[in-house]
């Protein structure tokens, strides 16, 4: 079981083997979900810098049971700081679909998302809020007009269905002179 930095224990394991060949293989085994919490950024280059003398990276899953994306991400931060090492890296001991996942994000290039932005100053969140909760009444009232409109449609409508069924049943008119008493 691998340990999370509070001291708990998880579902998964990882080690680091080294080969005579000089090449460091990440045995890994276990459950490799993104809610197991899966190793730091941190904890994987302190693991492979701690091999100097490797001059290439290989894995081994054949323990893993189950991933998700978790273990895709967890791949590919070990891949960067091995790139970061200047480490070759055999990625046959890898799953064929993680090999066809990591092959796509390197062929998707990043675009920016804004995260890296400064928060907007206090004034433009104010306004941002504003513009948002005019929108949002504008919306509502629409909404409600909308939904007034269409029940005095509907009653009007079932008040016309109402005379017609009583016309129908009542037949024509007739004018009888009211009986004298």
């Amino acid at each position: 079981m691998g340990t999370i930095g509070n001291g708990t224990s998880a579902r998964w394991d990882w080690s680091f083997d080294a080969t005579s060949e000089g090449v460091l293989v990440l045995r890994l085994s276990g459950s490799w979900r993104k809610h197991d919490h899966l190793p730091t950024r941190a904890a994987i280059e302190h693991g492979l810098g701690a091999r100097r003398n490797a001059r290439a990276l290989a894995f081994d899953t054949r323990g893993i049971e189950t991933w998700d994306s978790g273990f895709v991400v967890f791949v590919r931060q070990v891949v960067e700081a091995g790139r970061a090492l200047q480490l070759a890296e055999d990625l046959t001991g890898l799953p064929v679909r993680v090999r066809k996942l990591l092959d796509l994000a390197a062929a998707v290039p990043e675009h920016e998302t804004g995260r890296g932005l400064p928060p907007a100053r206090l004034l433009a969140r104010f306004g941002t809020a504003g513009a948002r909760a005019a929108e949002g009444a504008r919306e509502m009232i629409t909404f409600l007009g909308e939904a007034c409109l269409a029940l005095m449609r509907f009653a009007t409508e079932r008040a016309r269905l109402i005379g017609r069924r009583m016309q129908r049943r009542l037949g024509p008119a007739r004018t009888r002179p009211e009986p004298r008493r």
